[in-house]
């Protein structure tokens, strides 16, 4: 069985950020994660734009762009939102320093970065970074 393209670029995502935390968890998956798990991550691709590159009959080549999130979790002493504040902002640079592009994609971009503090949830923040990626495929075979 072939693997998506796509499918292979956000797991190598996935294995970068599993370096951040070599004794915790990294899922591919959009809903947050048990408290009693973090620090971890998540990850998931969003969305997909293609555009067709010639008019020539199939298949034809394709650009496309990757829509990937990248959920950092962390911890902080309850009450203490500074010190939550400093947790996220290291975890943001520690996510930026460590997703590089991936070998046959043509580019790597930070488009934002959102931060949540969740003063209801215990003891739990989170990060959001969001990347596009392009990269190339051919129609109606946009494998590895």
């Amino acid at each position: 069985m072939s693997t998506s393209l796509r499918g292979v670029i956000v797991d190598c995502h996935k294995a970068q950020l599993k370096t951040l935390v070599p004794n915790g968890e990294v899922w591919r998956t959009r809903a947050e994660p048990p408290s009693n798990t973090r620090p971890c991550f998540t990850l998931y691709d969003d969305s997909e734009t293609v555009q067709t590159l010639t008019v020539h009959p199939a298949p034809r080549p394709q650009q496309r762009e990757l829509q990937l999130v990248v959920v950092g979790w962390c911890l902080y002493d309850v009450g203490d939102p500074e010190l939550a504040e400093q947790r996220m902002d290291a975890l943001a640079l520690s996510i930026e320093q460590t997703i590089t592009p991936r070998a046959g994609t043509d580019d790597l971009q930070l488009q934002g970065i959102e931060k949540l503090y969740d003063d209801v949830e215990p003891r739990s923040s989170s990060v959001t970074l969001r990347y596009l990626i392009k990269y190339r495929t051919t129609e109606r075979n946009p494998v590895a």
